[in-house]
């Protein structure tokens, strides 16, 4: 599916290439997405909802879909881009609205959590639209996007808040402990060792400069001048 495979492209198929998604994220502002940016956005949250309920025999880095997983992401897809009045745009529709209520809530939730865990306090995530299925290597969450509820406007898939927060569990159990706050940007970056304190170089010089400025501003004025001299 074309779909999938563009997302991919952004989200990557691999768990370091997810939580470096996730945080960048977090760090969006979701009020000044166009209609387009959007749906681009939803393909990729679909698409992180794949990765995050395959099953041990599927390969994550595997760019096809299986006749369930397609079945699903057909009809969760849908939800923001189907005008179910047929006088109304998609944009619309109050489904749309509550589409959209949906993915910031998603939004507001994965930064919170994100936040906590970094914290090193113990962290509750809320799951909902999740079956686990037991399994001799522990329960494994199976698709969710097959979860629909019937409002006026029609039937329709109901929530990918569940299987976010199974990949979100997925990042955190491996990467928790590297996930760090740049005192310079204030972005959250994942470390690549355990003494890294800046998102990169440029953060860690930008720091200098300022600690640097601010030594000197405070020198009394002649000892200022004769540094200069």
């Amino acid at each position: 599916m074309i779909a999938y495979r563009e997302a991919i492209k952004v989200t990557g198929t691999d768990l370091l290439s997810n939580a470096q998604w996730v945080l960048a994220f977090c760090r969006r502002d979701l009020t000044k997405f166009t209609s387009f940016e959007r749906l681009q956005l939803w393909d990729q949250i679909l698409a992180l909802c794949i990765l995050a309920t395959r099953q041990p025999t599927k390969s994550t880095s595997d760019k096809t879909l299986t006749s369930a997983e397609r079945q699903a992401w057909e009809r969760a897809s849908n939800w923001p881009r189907y005008p179910w009045d047929p006088k109304q745009t998609a944009e619309q529709s109050e489904e749309y609205d509550s589409w959209w209520q949906h993915l910031l809530g998603i939004h507001e939730i994965q930064c919170k959590t994100i936040e906590e865990a970094t914290t090193g306090r113990p962290v509750e995530m809320p799951m909902t639209h999740i079956v686990l299925s037991p399994s001799p290597k522990g329960p494994i969450a199976t698709f969710p996007l097959t979860s629909f509820r019937t409002s006026a406007e029609g039937t329709h898939f109901s929530g990918a808040d569940g299987a976010m927060a199974v990949r979100l569990l997925q990042i955190l159990q491996k990467y928790c402990g590297l996930i760090r706050r740049c005192p310079q940007c204030q972005g959250m970056f994942i470390a690549s060792r355990k003494d890294q304190r800046f998102h990169d170089s440029g953060c860690r010089s930008m720091m200098g400069m300022r600690k640097k400025r601010g030594r000197s501003a405070r020198q009394p004025k002649s000892r200022r001048t004769q540094a200069k001299g």
